[in-house]
């Protein structure tokens, strides 16, 4: 990754410590959403967008989520990019190896 562009990748184990030390303090809330590849080939595809942004959000049940959109060079938000209805983990979990 570029030094001034945002994300990194992280270790299996950076992953791991991160994701446990959030249920640890959120027991039964939503841990992650997933959503298919297409979603994010979607939002690669315009060509306006730069970056993907991932927003969290709640349903009117409270239940939460996250929504995907792209962002323009200068940070634009690209509404008709955004994505979400992804399946909520739990119950659709992805499984260690």
């Amino acid at each position: 990754m570029e030094k001034d562009k945002p994300g990194n990748s992280i270790s299996k184990q950076e992953f791991q410590k991160m994701r446990k030390k959030f249920d640890d303090k959120n027991p039964g809330k939503t841990q992650a959403v997933i959503f298919d590849k297409e979603i994010f080939k979607h939002i690669l595809d315009n060509p306006a967008t730069d970056k993907v942004a991932i927003y969290m959000g709640e349903y009117d049940d409270d239940t939460n989520t996250v929504m995907a959109v792209g962002l323009s060079e200068t940070s634009v938000i690209l509404y008709e990019t955004a994505a979400n209805k992804g399946q909520p983990c739990p119950p659709y979990c992805g499984k260690d190896q």
